[in-house]
Order: C-alpha cells, then sequence, then structure tokens
C-alpha cells in the first residue's frame, strides 16, 4: 500500500535496522526510481503502516 503495485513489483523489503530500510531492487532502473522517491515512500510508510523510517537504502538484486 505504501508504494504502490508497480514499484512493490520491482522492489522488495529486506531489513529495517534501527529506522534505516534496505530494499533490494531488481535492476538499476528500479533502484533510482526508489532513490528519487524516497522522501515520499518515508511519508506513506508512515501515513499507511505507522512506521517511521529515517533513510532508505538500495541495493539491485543480484542475477545469478
Amino acid at each position: 500500500d505504501a508504494v504502490g503495485e508497480n514499484v512493490a513489483a520491482h522492489v522488495r523489503p529486506v531489513r529495517l535496522d534501527q529506522a534505516i530500510l534496505l530494499v533490494e531492487a531488481d535492476d538499476s532502473a528500479w533502484a533510482t526510481q526508489v532513490k528519487f522517491l524516497s522522501g515520499t515512500i518515508i511519508a506513506r510508510l508512515a501515513e499507511v503502516a505507522n512506521v517511521e523510517i529515517d533513510r532508505i537504502d538500495v541495493r539491485v538484486a543480484r542475477t545469478h
């Protein structure tokens, strides 16, 4: 709900540690998009899930 279906299809949460959310994107374009939208995502997480996040770290998933 916080990020929408389109983003959720390409990005998954990995870990929440001390108000830093680590997410993994399926490619670098989606990683860039999440970085661009991080302020909005942080606000939506607070609104929808009552979760306070200070920062979102993004990594690109490794393909094997």
